[in-house]
C-alpha cells in the first residue's frame, strides 16, 4: 500500500475474532468502490483516494473507512465498532496516515462524489460564504440549589445515566 501498486485495502476481522486480516488488495477506482461493499457484513476499507476537490485540485487522501451495512448483525457491528479505534492506532504505528476516519453504512456515500463531500465539508462551506459555527456549551448563570454557587460562570457538564434496563437483557452472548 505504501509503495502505491494498490489503492484499496479490505481488513475483516477472522472467524476467531483473534485477529484482523487483509481479504482483498488491490486497485479501486472511486466509482467502483461501493461495489467492493459487502451488504450484510461489517468491513474495515484503507483507502487511496485520488480525486479532484471542488475547487479543481487534484489531491490524493487516504481515508479509512469503517463500513458498517444497516443489516449487518447488531454483534457484527459491536465487534467491529469495537476493534476500530485499536485497528486505526495499529495503521498509524506502521506508518499509514490517515486524512479522515469516517464511519459508511450505505453504498450511496461510497461514491467519489459523497467522498469529496465528507473531506471538504468545512472548507467548502468556508469557501461558499457559510461558517460553521461550534455550538457553545451551556453556561451555568446562577447557584446550583444543592452544590451552592461553586460553578457559577463555568460550562455545565451534563452526565446521563441509562436505565439498567436500557440495553435489553443483560444476558448477551458474543
Amino acid at each position: 500500500f505504501k509503495s502505491k501498486n494498490i489503492n484499496f485495502i479490505e481488513l475483516v476481522v477472522s472467524d476467531d475474532e483473534k485477529s484482523i486480516n487483509a481479504s482483498e488488495a488491490s486497485n479501486v477506482q472511486p466509482n467502483a468502490l461501493s461495489t467492493k461493499a459487502n451488504s450484510t457484513l461489517p468491513r474495515f476499507y484503507v483507502f487511496d483516494f485520488n480525486h479532484v476537490t471542488q475547487i479543481g485540485q487534484h489531491k490524493t487522501a487516504t481515508l479509512f473507512i469503517y463500513w458498517c451495512p444497516s443489516k449487518s448483525s447488531t454483534q457484527a457491528r459491536m465487534l467491529y465498532a469495537t476493534t476500530k479505534s485499536s485497528l486505526v492506532d495499529q495503521l498509524e504505528k506502521e506508518g499509514l496516515s490517515f486524512s479522515k476516519n469516517l464511519e459508511i453504512s450505505s453504498s450511496e456515500e461510497l461514491t467519489e462524489k459523497s467522498l469529496v463531500s465528507e473531506l471538504y465539508f468545512q472548507s467548502a462551506q468556508a469557501f461558499q460564504g457559510h461558517h460553521h459555527h461550534k455550538t457553545t456549551p451551556n453556561v451555568i448563570d446562577k447557584p446550583h440549589p444543592l452544590f451552592g454557587s461553586k460553578n457559577v460562570g463555568k460550562s455545565a457538564h451534563k452526565v446521563v445515566i441509562p436505565p439498567s434496563d436500557a440495553y435489553g437483557s443483560s444476558n448477551l452472548k458474543f
